[in-house]
């Protein structure tokens, strides 16, 4: 079993280098974010799946130049998005997506005390319904920064935005949900990630 690269950077060396084993890593790593935000961009499963891989598929054939990635992260991210776009250009089958609710089933939001961690079936059902009413861009942004974990300058990145605009759409979607789920929802949620 081979031992855990301790660093991003450190990672995308050993890639660069031709290490398999770290490709890999880098994969698992990522992989199901960036499957979850080409979802969120295109209504097909199947294609998110071809699409993320494409993109992976790049990064190897690319390797040599990993190293000079700044942020793999928005790099990955800003791929996906890219490709997404191309397929969508190319096959007018497929629009933008409107989320179903078994799309959104594990959203981050803050518990007040260990009693709320018996999250019932109803509440899931209205956390769905906060997300779908959300408008399409409001979504991506929600999903890329409070599921993700992605700053508002590195959201801006991917999305082509300022920074104020991702803000501004991150206050949009908690404003709806906290309508929707104000015992759950609040301001902290706003945090800034700048």
């Amino acid at each position: 079993m081979r031992k855990q690269i301790s660093s991003i950077q450190d990672l995308l060396v050993h890639i660069g280098n031709g290490d398999i084993a770290a490709y890999e890593e880098l994969y698992y790593a990522f992989y199901p974010r960036l499957y979850s935000f080409a979802l969120s961009l295109i209504k097909s499963k199947q294609q998110a799946e071809e699409i993320v891989s494409d993109v992976f598929i790049k990064v190897w054939q690319s390797r040599e130049r990993l190293a000079e990635v700044d942020n793999i992260s928005v790099y990955l991210y800003t791929s996906v998005r890219n490709r997404t776009i191309d397929y969508l250009n190319k096959d007018r089958r497929y629009s933008v997506v409107r989320y179903s609710q078994d799309e959104w089933e594990d959203v981050l939001i803050e518990l007040k005390d260990p009693s709320d961690y018996c999250i019932s079936t109803e509440l899931m059902k209205r956390i769905n319904a906060a997300i779908n009413q959300l408008p399409s861009q409001c979504k991506i942004i929600f999903k890329l920064i409070k599921e993700d974990g992605l700053s508002y300058k590195q959201v801006a990145e991917i999305m082509e935005l300022s920074p104020f605009t991702v803000r501004n759409q991150l206050a949009i979607a908690v404003r709806k949900m906290g309508e929707i789920l104000p015992e759950y929802i609040h301001e902290s949620l706003l945090d800034s990630k700048k």
